[in-house]
C-alpha cells in the first residue's frame, strides 16, 4: 500500500508503528507528522507541524514523542491528537556557515530558518528569519553578497552586513546546495531532482536541468573550468554535466547510495559524502572510485578541500568533525579534544567551524591535520 498523495516525494525522516500494530506514525522535515490507520491505509490524521526526524509511540499506545532537528521534543497524546508537553532544546540549530570576502563577519544558517550575522568578537549585527525552516545551504557571491538556500524552496540573496534583501529565486522543493565561486557567470542552486543557474543581478532562471534519478537530496557543484557541473544525490551515481549542452558528459556508480555533500578538487575529480559517513574520491576521466575514506558514523553535512587537495574536511550531523590525508587515506579528528561541531567553512586556505553552543573559532590553519 503507498500512502500520500504529495507528488513531490519527501524523505520520511521518523517513523513508529504502535504495539498494537493498529497505528503507524510518519513524519519528515518540512510536512506535518500523520497517524496512519494500518487496518483502513487511506485513512491518515495530521498532527500539529513539526519538522522532525525522530518518533517513538509508548507501550500503552497512548503517547508519541517526535523530536526534531533543533533538539525540541513533543509529546503528543494520539487519541485526541492535543499537544501535552513540549521540551525546548539546548541546541541552537546550526547547520551551515558562510564567511564574508574580507573575513570581518560569519553567517550562520540555523534549522530554524533563521539566518544570523556576527563579527570575529562574536557579537550579532543582524538576524532574519530567512526561511520557513532549514537555512540549509550557505555561500558567497562574487559582489560579496550573501547567499541562503532552503527548505521552503527558496533562495535569497542579502547583504552581508544588513541582511537586507536583494532578490528572491524560486527554485522549488528542498534546495541542498547554493554555490557563486567568483570566476562563475551564475548561480548554481540544487535540490529536488534539479539544478539551475541563474542570473544573480535579474534574477533570470538561465537554465534548469532536471536529473530524476538522482531523487530529492541532490547536490551541484561548479567544476573548475565552470562550463561542467557536477551532481550526486540519492542513487548510487555521480554525474559530470555539460552546461551547454546540459547532457551528462561521465557517469561513475559509488558504493554507497544518498550522497550528502560534494567538492570539486579539480578538472576531473569530485569529493562526494554520503548520508553513511563514507567520502569517496572519484574520477570522471578514468570513470572509477580512486578511493573511499570511512570519515564520519553519520550524515556527512560538509565536505571541503583547501587549493592543493591534499586534505579535506568534514562535519557530521553527530558533531565529529574530521580530517582526510587524501594520500594516505588516513582520518584524524579535527580538533584534538573532542568538541561538537555543527558546521564547518573554508575562507581561503583558513578553517572556520561552528560548534554545538553556535562558538565559532576563526581562523584555524587548514593546512596542518590538527586544527584546534
Amino acid at each position: 500500500q503507498s500512502w500520500g498523495t504529495n507528488p513531490v516525494p519527501e524523505p520520511i525522516w521518523g517513523f513508529d508503528v504502535s504495539h498494537d500494530s493498529r497505528l503507524a506514525i510518519s513524519s519528515g522535515a518540512s510536512r506535518k507528522p500523520e497517524v496512519w490507520d494500518l487496518e483502513d491505509p487511506g485513512k491518515s490524521r495530521e498532527l500539529q507541524p513539526f519538522g522532525s526526524r525522530s518518533v517513538t509511540i509508548s507501550k500503552d499506545n497512548r503517547l508519541v514523542a517526535l523530536g526534531s532537528d533543533s533538539s525540541d521534543i513533543r509529546i503528543t497524546e494520539l487519541e485526541t491528537l492535543a499537544t501535552i508537553q513540549r521540551i525546548i532544546g539546548a541546541s541552537r540549530g546550526v547547520i551551515s556557515c558562510a564567511v564574508s570576502l574580507d573575513g570581518s563577519l560569519l553567517a550562520t544558517g540555523h534549522m530554524d530558518g533563521r539566518v544570523t550575522i556576527r563579527d570575529t568578537d562574536r557579537q550579532v549585527v543582524s538576524s532574519v528569519r530567512a526561511h520557513a525552516f532549514m537555512a540549509y545551504s550557505l555561500a558567497v557571491s562574487a559582489s560579496g553578497d550573501l547567499i541562503s538556500g532552503g527548505f521552503d524552496g527558496e533562495i535569497h540573496s542579502w547583504d552581508f552586513t544588513t541582511l537586507r534583501k536583494n532578490r528572491t529565486f524560486k527554485h522549488g522543493g528542498l534546495v541542498f546546495s547554493v554555490q557563486r565561486p567568483p570566476a562563475s557567470p551564475y548561480l548554481l542552486t540544487s535540490g529536488s531532482s534539479k539544478f539551475c543557474l541563474w542570473d544573480e543581478e535579474s534574477g533570470e532562471l538561465i537554465k534548469e536541468t532536471y536529473t530524476s534519478a538522482h531523487g530529492t537530496h541532490l547536490f551541484a557543484t561548479y567544476m573548475p573550468g565552470l562550463d561542467q557541473v557536477a551532481t550526486v544525490g540519492d542513487d548510487n551515481v555521480a554525474r559530470l554535466w555539460s552546461l551547454d549542452t546540459q547532457s551528462v558528459l561521465a557517469e561513475v556508480v559509488i558504493g554507497e547510495d544518498q550522497a550528502s555533500a560534494i567538492w570539486a578538487l579539480d578538472n576531473h575529480r569530485i569529493l562526494l559524502a554520503t548520508a553513511y559517513g563514507s567520502v569517496f574520491n572519484v574520477n570522471f576521466a578514468e570513470a572509477l572510485v580512486e578511493a573511499q575514506y570511512n570519515a564520519n558514523e553519520d550524515w556527512i553535512r560538509t565536505v571541503v578541500s583547501p587549493v592543493g587537495g591534499k586534505l579535506a574536511f568534514t562535519s557530521c550531523q553527530d558533531g565529529t568533525a574530521s580530517v582526510i590525508d587524501l594520500g594516505s587515506g588516513e582520518v584524524t579528528p579535527v580538533l584534538d579534544e573532542y568538541r561538537p561541531i555543527s558546521s564547518l567553512t573554508l575562507h581561503g586556505d583558513s578553517l572556520v567551524f561552528i560548534d554545538a553552543n553556535d562558538e565559532f573559532l576563526l581562523p584555524a590553519d587548514a593546512g596542518t591535520s590538527s586544527a584546534g
